[in-house]
């Protein structure tokens, strides 16, 4: 692995680098560095590197001012439960024709919980279907993780300063566990991505495919790593 000098973006030679204490040196600016320092800002370039050369389903583009990276929830996965929500509310609606027809109003009240599920059902269903996760980096205004359909759905504006730690969770029965932890034959998980600082956030991130959480993940870990180290607009 090639490591360059932050200072003067010099080479430094492998005999200038001792892992044991930590420490490099570049001998054409005579500056002395952390080794572990260095290691994030290669890191930090691999993410660059990434972001130029994103997959599939991802968009990154600058306009005036700000920078967005915009990820497609869309899911084969949305035509079955569009499927089923079709099926299920004809059902209802069939129900609801014949207790009308009755004139026994006190089912609709029975009614309202499988209405309010079938809402869900549907908006579940257009969010896979035309959903996206916006990060947004904004020069003058806070930043923010968008989750929603169009302009409507919901911002976690993010305080970069403030942020301990970012990682995803997965929780199960109210219990935590990282992806790579996962139990087999769990009946119920919900991904998240949790970001640690004055003020915590657990955006649900179920909708996204693993590769597209982990490119989430690494972009918000540079962009804390980024905005902590220079506190300026990237």
């Amino acid at each position: 692995m090639r490591m360059f000098c932050p200072n003067c973006n010099t080479q430094i030679e492998n005999e200038n680098i001792n892992v044991s204490e930590n420490i490099c040196v570049c001998k054409s600016c005579n500056q002395l560095f952390k080794l572990s320092e260095m290691l994030d800002m290669d890191k930090l370039d691999e993410t660059e590197n990434l972001l130029r050369n994103h997959p599939k389903g991802i968009n990154v583009k600058k306009e005036s001012g700000r920078e967005v990276i915009t990820i497609s929830a869309k899911s084969r996965g949305a035509v079955i439960l569009l499927i089923f929500a079709l099926i299920i509310s004809a059902f209802i609606g069939f129900i609801a024709s014949l207790v009308l027809s009755q004139k026994i109003f006190i089912f609709i009240l029975f009614l309202a919980p499988f209405t309010i599920a079938i809402t869900a059902l549907w908006v579940q269903a257009f969010f896979l279907m035309f959903g996206k996760f916006e990060l947004v980096i904004n020069q003058k205004e806070p930043d923010y993780l968008f989750k929603g359909i169009g302009s409507a759905g919901k911002k976690y504006f993010i305080d970069w300063s403030s942020i301990k730690s970012i990682s995803d969770i997965i929780i199960n029965n109210n219990e935590n566990y990282t992806h790579r932890g996962r139990r087999s034959g769990a009946r119920t998980t919900t991904s998240y991505i949790q970001i640690e600082g004055q003020k915590s956030l657990k955006i649900p991130v179920n909708e996204l495919k693993r590769d597209y959480i982990d490119f989430l993940v690494n972009v918000l870990k540079y962009y804390k790593e980024r905005k902590q180290r220079y506190q300026q607009f990237i």
